[in-house]
């Protein structure tokens, strides 16, 4: 082995915050696989970073956690389900009125937009499906209509976040 392959497998400390550490040892994990090295046999890896283990969630109560969102989002309909679902925060937001805010005139337009709002939100802040949760809890009333939820705390996180 020459000095160089020694140095590339040389230990490194990486500081990591706490609740993206199972997300760090996965990437980890599958680099290995397909580089072909091997990996610390399962019963190594503590309860919390076992495959299967539950995403980390996005606190969106943190001001930069929305801020960096809202400079990454240009949908306009989940622009518009953020905005309504903040000034209205604690209150049951139905998807009509999210949709007459976005100023859209098809719903089904609406609804496939809003589908991008997870992807915005996975690919901003490296995190699974699971872990792409939304600022807002969504409901479904009648016919499975969707009625959208922010929380105090989200909302005036989000409401920061355009000032700052």
């Amino acid at each position: 082995m020459n000095n160089s392959d020694a140095n590339q497998d040389e230990i490194i400390n990486f500081p990591v915050p706490k609740r993206y550490l199972p997300v760090v040892v996965q990437a980890l994990a599958k680099a290995m696989e397909t580089s072909g090295a091997t990996a610390a046999p399962p019963e190594a890896i503590s309860t919390p970073l076992v495959q299967g283990a539950i995403a980390p969630k996005i606190d969106w109560t943190l001001v930069a956690n929305a801020r960096k969102l809202r400079q990454a989002l240009h949908i306009p309909i989940a622009n518009a389900l953020l905005d309504l679902t903040a000034e209205r925060a604690g209150e049951l937001v139905p998807f009509s009125d999210v949709v007459a805010k976005a100023g859209l005139a098809s719903s089904q337009q609406a609804r496939s937009s809003l589908g991008a709002l997870t992807k915005v939100i996975k690919r901003e802040f490296c995190v699974p499906y699971e872990g792409a949760n939304w600022p807002v809890v969504i409901q479904y009333g009648e016919g499975g209509v969707a009625i959208y939820l922010m929380s105090h705390e989200n909302a005036e996180a989000w409401r920061l976040s355009a000032t700052q």
